[in-house]
């Protein structure tokens, strides 16, 4: 986390192959924008999380 930026990045393994997904997104109040890259995509698709009351 740097400020209201975030991101991380997830190792998966599907048919015996590792991959990474990475998130980069930010915190605003109790809401989280998220875009998610996928390996050997261009474009990545966004997202958004909201807490719960």
């Amino acid at each position: 986390m740097d400020g209201a930026k975030v991101s991380f990045a997830v190792s998966r393994e599907y048919n015996g192959q590792t991959f990474k997904i990475t998130y980069e997104g930010t915190v605003n109040g109790n809401e989280l924008k998220l875009t998610v890259h996928f390996p050997g995509r261009e474009e990545g698709f966004e997202m958004t999380a909201k807490k719960a009351s």
